[in-house]
């Protein structure tokens, strides 16, 4: 379980899919997506549960995710990657900044589980589309 402690290491969690986020409008450059070891600790934290749930899924979500999208209330700061994961049935949003490092790495700030429900909302008001 990692919200024993454990030590936390930087996760890369694999190259921005620029190509799906075109496809909601957001024209970003290539680059990997990293999770640093703070962004982890606040994870943890807030929804030490549900860190647990996703930590194994993180990378596909980054690389494949079946939605792609953006809140509001973060249109010039972050976007979202969304993926339903069939064979445990959890849907898996991981949060990104939208301007990449001075090394072009794009930092994931947070991940949690999101329900069927919030999913279907976030779709319906436009802030996330199926890719």
């Amino acid at each position: 379980m990692l919200s024993q402690p454990v030590k936390l290491q930087p996760l890369f969690l694999g190259e921005l899919p620029t190509i799906q986020l075109k496809q909601f409008g957001l024209m970003l450059p290539d680059g990997q997506v990293l999770m640093s070891i703070p962004a982890q600790k606040h994870a943890i934290k807030s929804h030490p549960a549900e860190f647990d749930l996703c930590h194994p899924y993180l990378s596909e979500v980054v690389e494949t995710p079946s939605l792609v999208g953006q809140s509001p209330h973060h249109v010039n700061s972050g976007f979202e990657l969304v993926k339903e994961i069939d064979d445990q049935g959890l849907i898996i949003l991981v949060a990104v900044c939208i301007k990449p490092t001075s090394s072009g790495i794009y930092m994931a700030t947070s991940t949690y589980p999101i329900s069927g429900v919030t999913m279907n909302n976030r779709v319906k008001k436009g802030h996330l589309i199926f890719v």
